[in-house]
């Protein structure tokens, strides 16, 4: 059995991701480069065209608008796509080249996982360590990107054995692909209101005044565009030519830029929290708490939560935040469940909850 260069450990499972999907942040700064690009060239040919000015400058801009679009799109996959996944007896390493991080199988505090869209079966498995709050404060994640049934391989990690476990796609609900002798012992659906819609952290707030702003933008660039366009017009250039096109058709994506951001901003900050708030649902078992939205699952063993948190709502329902204990620091963290984490990550909290009584007493007895 082979083993661990560094380590020195037996390698029980090695494997190489496949086709990786691009994240949303990937996608949104691709387009946002991209259309960058074509706006500079653009007003690189209407200013060539029409008024014979030097355009160099522009051309270098669009040209590094574009190279920084086309990195950001294919750098993160070609650097992921030459990776090796290891799960060794007592550690997962992720290692390219000589570039190697770990993290103790018995130290990982809870596992995210993101499929990938089309019942492929593939997706991100993300394993989180945190440490205890105070001087030492940090966290430690790692992300498998692009694995093949990513939770048979946290189940691999956390138990060291798949064999009790079916080979199936994510289509089934995460409780009805447990293994084989765990049982659910409780199980709710958040209560979706319009409150859900209502920013509350930070983040989505600064996100949702930030799109309003970019709006109030729009509003005002888009007449001033129309106003622009009709001044070449007025100057005497032919609506027909390449200069007036390539002027209206940077000026139009230019207000599509501004429209398309503050569209993404409201939609990341008040949208999509109000439609994954209705979509989520909380399951424990005798083993683990999970939490399953959309296409993203957030699993935690129950031996790792020490106490709970219940925080009453406006609309009577029960935030409960999980307090959660890393092996080896002896020291409470809340394991991120008070922080703000980036926009559609699941945390490990179970909002909106009626029953709260009960899944306390399963929780921390």
């Amino acid at each position: 059995m082979a083993r661990d260069s560094v380590y020195g450990e037996r390698i029980i499972h090695a494997e190489r991701p496949g086709e990786i999907v691009p994240t949303a942040l990937e996608r949104g700064a691709t387009w946002l480069l991209g259309t960058a690009a074509m706006i500079t060239a653009l007003l690189a040919v209407a200013a060539a065209v029409t008024i014979d000015a030097e355009v160099q400058g522009l051309v270098a801009f669009a040209a590094w608008c574009a190279s920084l679009g086309v990195a950001v799109r294919l750098v993160p996959q070609l650097w992921h796509q030459g990776a090796e996944l290891l799960v060794t007896a007592r550690h997962v390493v992720w290692s390219r080249g000589g570039f190697r991080r770990s993290i103790d199988r018995a130290q990982i505090s809870f596992a995210r996982i993101h499929w990938y869209p089309g019942g492929s079966g593939r997706g991100d498995l993300e394993l989180v360590r945190d440490v205890p709050t105070g001087a030492l404060r940090r966290k430690l994640s790692i992300t498998f990107r692009g694995v093949a049934h990513p939770d048979r391989l946290w189940e691999l990690i956390r138990s060291g054995d798949v064999s009790h476990l079916d080979d199936r796609a994510p289509a089934r609900p995460v409780g009805a692909r447990l293994p084989v002798g765990e049982r659910v012992v409780w199980t709710e659906k958040t209560r979706a209101s319009w409150r859900d819609f209502v920013p509350e952290r930070r983040r989505d707030l600064a996100a949702c005044l930030l799109g309003v702003s970019v709006a109030v933008a729009v509003v005002w660039v888009a007449p001033r565009a129309v106003a622009a366009a009709r001044g070449a017009l007025d100057a005497g250039v032919a609506p027909t030519s390449l200069g007036f096109l390539a002027l209206a058709g940077s000026l139009a994506l230019t207000v599509a830029l501004l429209f398309g951001t503050a569209a993404a901003l409201v939609w990341s900050s008040i949208v999509a929290p109000g439609l994954r708030a209705g979509r989520t649902r909380y399951v424990i078992t005798d083993q683990r708490v999970l939490i399953a939205s959309w296409r993203d699952e957030l699993l935690i063993d129950r031996s790792r939560i020490v106490d709970v948190i219940a925080s009453a709502r406006v609309d009577g329902h029960h935030d409960l935040f999980l307090v959660i204990d890393g092996p080896s620091s002896r020291g409470v963290t809340v394991s991120g469940a008070f922080e703000e984490g980036p926009p559609g990550e699941l945390m490990p909290v179970l909002r909106g909850i009626v029953d709260v009584d009960d899944a306390r007493r399963l929780l921390v007895g």
